[in-house]
């Protein structure tokens, strides 16, 4: 009678579970996927996809410039400042790059990007609105809207009346 070996003990993980776990994750991805895209785009930065092109580095630094300054005047303030001056910033035109020709902060901490025709888009406003009902730990949230851009990334677009 042939003696009977012990069986190998496998290493690593088990290729079925491997494989199950892999098809789960395909199907999260795939049920998410209109969430996940803008994500990752917004989160690398990655404008390319937009038809219009007006989302450079420029824009985005200046955005940012521009929020920052609104967010820590209503932090500090408790409430929405209304022009460039009042949160020490610079003319509207004073911030123009590239095919933004200006940022203005209006009442209610709005700040308008005002775009001219360049070689990557057409001219165009970009609205960018805090949400002062719900500063939570210091962080401000932003509404984007626009009636020029159809498929700017992370923006509402609102059909001009």
């Amino acid at each position: 009678m042939a003696k009977a070996r012990p069986s190998k003990k496998r290493k690593g993980p088990n290729p079925f579970v491997s494989l199950l776990m892999f098809v789960a994750l395909g199907a999260v991805v795939y049920s998410q996927w209109d969430r996940l895209v803008p994500f990752v785009r917004g989160a690398l930065g990655m404008y390319g996809g937009d038809e219009e092109g007006v989302l450079d580095a420029d824009w985005r630094r200046i955005a940012a410039t521009g929020k920052t300054a609104v967010a820590r005047y209503l932090i500090a303030k408790g409430r929405a400042p209304s022009s460039n001056e009042e949160v020490g910033l610079e003319d509207a035109a004073s911030y123009h790059a590239g095919a933004l020709r200006s940022m203005d902060i209006d009442p209610g901490g709005k700040i308008i990007f005002e775009f001219g025709k360049s070689p990557s888009g057409p001219p165009g406003r970009v609205v960018l609105t805090p949400d002062t009902s719900q500063v939570l730990q210091d962080v401000v949230k932003w509404d984007c809207t626009t009636s020029s851009y159809k498929n700017l990334a992370a923006c509402t677009y609102v059909p001009p009346n």
